[in-house]
């Protein structure tokens, strides 16, 4: 599949609950593509709740958010 080089602003903030839990926000910011970058409001934009953790030798990461750019996804 061949399309535009795009570029994202994608950002990750956590607070450390325990050793081995940490609660955060995940914020994906598209700005379109490289050669004509639009206007971000009509981009997609998603913003998520996670939780990650460790689990036997597994790390899990989870999220939950909702798109709220012209093009996201509700």
């Amino acid at each position: 599949m061949h399309g535009p080089v795009t570029l994202d602003i994608d950002t990750k903030l956590t607070w450390s609950a325990t050793s081995d839990r940490q609660l955060g926000l995940e914020s994906y910011i598209g700005l379109g593509a490289l050669s004509q970058p639009g206007r971000v409001r009509d981009e997609e934009q998603l913003l998520y709740f996670t939780a990650d953790t460790h689990l036997l030798r597994w790390d899990l990461n989870a999220g939950v958010g909702r798109g709220y750019g012209g093009s996201s996804d509700r």
